[in-house]
């Protein structure tokens, strides 16, 4: 097979699964797929069944020693609603506003934009494809037909293609966008390569299997190559790093600020320590029985990259440890307290926590997968002993999980709930990983089925218990449910503004009978 047919044979296997097993490679993992594209230069020329067999080869070498090439999807691929996902960049966008020397050649609307546009053209492939094998395709063939103009596509798309789509975008800066996000077949041999755009130079066409992987990491793709261009100067990564964080900080706040009352939040406020000095808070939000303290932190912590412990503890040590003392820190300070002191630029504001419950949340620009509740369990043995351990959720799921507050009727409350749960859980049960996946933990607390409440009620059982309890929950079981209810939102309401008036009507009709 060359290698044009293993992208073809996997795209296919990957969307439509059993309806084409035949013509697949009929790998059960995502795992097994990722490790074939990432290696498709190795595996030029070989037949199909040679590939298999290369695979099995790595997935015993993986059972029996330590492979630091594998990419483990089961545990690492987690799916994250397309548009949130896009939205995070506005951060990057952001940043380089306030940096002079940084040209991407594109704004914030038009990367959404093309954005958007290439995510609905795989969706009409891949919808195109299924009702082909269905024999649908005679009822929406003519929807076809006028988005595209032509009588057959494929998985392989052109600029051209996406122009159609919307034609208030260049050619020019699709191409751009394209040049900036995808890599050539033959130049596939990293980690992430799997997930960006894949080029076919010769026909000068592209495709794309992993729509929701590429998305969440259009955020490290688009940080990658600012650094790049900073050439190694130390002085302006500084610089950049400093900017991101203060950029992050006022994302958390415009998420915050569309599900809860402005007057409730508080940023930037001053509070005197257990030390007796001066420590900023980066939000607050007050609740009726509760106040969230929020650590905003912006830096990479990629454990995807760490191949062993000790990379791992230099890695998380470099990006968090001083968040994790000013959560401890804080917390500390306010045990017994029933008002605390704010001060922000010669004001000052009292709160009232006698009847609150505090908790504190570590929100990150990236994910922290591996760690999450881990790190009480001094995982990362270089760091002090923590009284207090925060709940770590990454800005993707913090703005699911507002986005309940704003749509649903006790979101509110939901919010509040998981909340002062999930922090009690952290701190009272320190032997026990309860986690992977933070939207399902959340679901496991809101969601009172009586499957949960079977649960959580063994899980109070091993708050004493000194030995290390591992409880993985499956991951995508709540995280379905949100992600179906974005989508459906967002292709019902934001179609029109990514496309032509002209061929709206027809991509809605189709995702509509499709969903």
């Amino acid at each position: 097979m060359d290698k044009i047919e293993i992208i073809n044979a996997i795209y296919h296997e990957y969307f439509l699964n059993d309806l084409v097993a035949s013509e697949s490679f009929d790998f059960t993992l995502d795992a097994d797929r990722i490790y074939v594209i990432r290696n498709i230069n190795k595996f030029d020329n070989l037949s199909k069944q040679e590939i298999i067999e290369n695979v099995r080869n790595r997935f015993l070498s993986f059972i029996n020693s330590d492979d630091p090439n594998v990419v483990d999807k089961q545990t690492l691929h987690i799916t994250h609603p397309l548009y949130i996902s896009i939205q995070r960049c506005l951060i990057l966008f952001e940043t380089i506003k306030k940096i002079s020397d940084i040209d991407l050649k594109m704004d914030f609307e038009e990367f959404t934009t093309i954005t958007h546009m290439i995510i609905f053209r795989v969706l009409l492939y891949n919808t195109y494809a299924m009702y082909s094998i269905t024999n649908e395709i005679e009822l929406f063939y003519n929807s076809f037909k006028c988005i595209f103009g032509k009588e057959k596509i494929s998985n392989w798309f052109t600029a051209e293609e996406i122009h159609s789509l919307n034609k208030n975008i260049s050619i020019a800066k699709i191409n751009n966008y394209l040049d900036l996000f995808s890599i050539d077949i033959s130049s596939i041999n990293s980690v992430l390569d799997p997930f960006k755009i894949i080029k076919n130079s010769k026909s000068n066409e592209y495709t794309l299997i992993f729509l929701h992987d590429f998305t969440y990491n259009l955020y490290q793709m688009l940080e990658d190559i600012i650094l790049s261009k900073f050439n190694k100067n130390d002085q302006k990564i500084s610089e950049y790093g400093n900017i991101r964080g203060t950029m992050f900080e006022k994302y958390i706040v415009l998420l915050l600020n569309d599900s809860i009352s402005k007057k409730n939040i508080y940023t930037n406020y001053y509070y005197r320590d257990i030390d007796g000095n001066d420590s900023e808070l980066d939000v607050l939000v007050e609740f009726d029985n509760l106040l969230l303290n929020i650590e905003c932190k912006s830096s990479r912590f990629d454990p995807m990259l760490a191949n062993n412990p000790g990379i791992l503890d230099d890695r998380f040590i470099k990006a968090y440890k001083r968040s994790y003392e000013s959560i401890d820190r804080f917390q500390r300070t306010i045990e017994g307290k029933q008002i605390i002191t704010l001060r922000k630029e010669g004001s000052k504001k009292l709160l009232d926590i006698r009847n609150k419950k505090v908790v504190s949340v570590h929100a990150t620009a990236y994910d922290m997968r591996y760690i999450s509740t881990e790190i009480q369990r001094n995982i990362i043995t270089s760091l002090p002993k923590y009284k207090y351990f925060p709940i770590n959720i990454n800005c993707i799921d913090l703005q699911c999980m507002l986005l309940e507050i704003r749509f649903g009727g006790k979101g509110d409350k939901n919010f509040q709930k998981y909340l002062m749960n999930r922090f009690e859980m952290i701190n009272s049960q320190k032997n026990l990983k309860f986690d992977v996946d933070e939207i399902d933990v959340y679901g496991y607390f809101i969601d009172e089925n009586e499957s949960n409440i079977k649960t959580l009620n063994i899980l109070k059982e091993y708050a004493n218990i000194d030995i290390q309890i591992d409880l993985m929950i499956s991951n995508g079981i709540y995280r379905e449910k949100i992600n179906k209810e974005l989508s459906e939102m967002f292709f019902e309401n934001r179609i029109i503004d990514f496309t032509e008036e002209t061929i709206s009507d027809y991509i809605i009709r189709i995702f509509t009978k499709n969903n």
